[in-house]
């Protein structure tokens, strides 16, 4: 009996120490200086070093951005040309956001973006390829509650920024396929001789010089400035914004479906005021812009048929002179996926600004104008490469001009623009 008891302490104690070896060799292997996981602390350090780092555990960071970048190909009349450039109508960019939850309703955020543009297609003209650009897009924080909409304040789009176009991102459609004249703003519509008409540059007469923005149709931009979005209801947001220089706006946004059809709509109002009153207080003796603008889109969801409008009046006071211009976008087309690729678009597009030369900001005092037209219409496809997050486009547009008082008799201005996008 006793001999049975000693031989099941013993081979205890045998299991005992059996354990205590296996949970000191396991150790071992768990250190990462040791030889076996020399593959291990490779591994690791190769993540540490592709991770993006955040300063505390409570906010969160995510880096955001996509690449654009065409072959711009015009024809003047006169001359001709290819550039490589980076496509203004959604510029090269890199973004850094991130947001913290302070309790069920309430959190906080921020977004800074900047934007890295070689040779701007908006900037690039028929003398001139080289027109980089580095710009700070955003930089702004906010608090947001479910409950009562979202404020924040920095360098931010203001409320009616994209009012013209954000419609059409309801049915799909990509920045390119948008109103305003990203492609050749910058050239002069070429006289008759051959001679650049220095009055006929393509952003004055779209009403790009204006003001505020630099885009045709677009009556807001992004500035210093406090901007509030209410909680969605019903598909309706109301945005409202005040910034520097005397400027406000505000924004009504919707989106729905009904059946078969998807549509969204835009419109907004906007102020701007640089200059104080004079000592009389007189308002028709004020530097000032007033816009309206928006936009809607339908589409029909079975068939992928959409169409698309925008519009946009503006009116600028300079001293005791009142200068107004309207401009009006009408696109259509199908976007159906015929490829394991990923959605194809195909549209055809047609734009109209009136009287944008007189309220460009150059042209206030030329009293000998009496109107100007700008036109243009186009085609373009877009293949979406899902797998990549990719998007492929081709663009034909072809702009004609009058100038009203001027005499001028000007030659069209024809471009195509072949290119890409790839978000990250």
């Amino acid at each position: 009996m006793i001999g049975g008891i000693m031989t099941s302490r013993l081979s205890l104690a045998a299991l005992i120490a059996g354990g205590m070896m296996v949970a000191t060799s396991s150790a071992n292997a768990a250190d990462l200086g040791g030889d076996c996981c020399a593959d291990l602390e490779e591994r690791v350090a190769t993540l540490e070093a592709t991770t993006a780092r955040k300063g505390n555990r409570k906010v969160s960071l995510k880096i955001y951005g996509h690449v654009n970048q065409a072959l711009l190909i015009w024809d003047d009349g006169e001359e001709s040309d290819a550039y490589i450039v980076d496509n203004d109508h959604s510029s090269t960019r890199i973004g850094f956001k991130g947001k913290a939850k302070i309790n069920s309703d309430w959190s906080a955020g921020y977004k800074i973006e900047l934007q890295f543009e070689s040779s701007s297609s908006a900037s690039v003209t028929a003398t001139n390829d080289d027109a980089d650009n580095l710009d700070i897009r955003k930089s702004f924080m906010y608090v947001k509650s479910k409950q009562l909409g979202k404020i924040s304040w920095g360098l931010n789009s203001v409320a009616t920024d994209d009012v013209t176009h954000d419609a059409f991102k309801h049915v799909g459609l990509t920045n390119h396929a948008r109103p305003d004249f990203h492609y050749v703003r910058q050239f002069n519509f070429r006289n008759a001789d051959g001679t650049q008409n220095a009055l006929a540059r393509v952003g004055e007469l779209c009403g790009a010089a204006h003001s505020d923005s630099d885009a045709c149709f677009d009556i807001g931009s992004r500035r210093n400035s406090i901007r509030y979005d209410t909680p969605t209801f019903a598909g309706f947001k109301l945005s409202a914004a005040w910034g520097e220089d005397d400027f406000w706006d505000v924004a009504l946004r919707y989106k729905g479906k009904f059946d078969q059809f998807k549509v969204a709509a835009s419109i907004g109002y906007s102020e701007w005021d640089p200059d104080p009153k004079n000592t009389g207080g007189e308002e028709d003796n004020a530097n000032g812009e007033e816009s309206f603008a928006g936009s809607a889109s339908i589409m029909h969801t079975p068939t992928g048929i959409f169409v698309n409008g925008s519009y946009r009046n503006t009116e600028v006071t300079f001293g005791n002179q009142e200068f107004e211009s309207d401009s009006y976008y009408i696109q259509a087309g199908i976007q159906q996926k015929w490829n394991s690729l990923g959605k194809t678009t195909i549209y055809g597009e047609y734009a109209n600004s009136e009287d944008g030369l007189l309220t460009s900001a150059n042209n206030f005092n030329a009293a000998t104008l009496t109107g100007s037209e700008l036109e243009r219409w186009g085609i373009g496809i877009t293949q979406n490469i899902d797998a990549a997050a990719m998007q492929l486009y081709v663009v034909y547009q072809h702009h004609e001009a009058e100038i009203d008082g001027s005499g001028a008799d000007l030659q069209d201005i024809d471009n195509v623009v072949i290119g890409g996008t790839i978000k990250f």
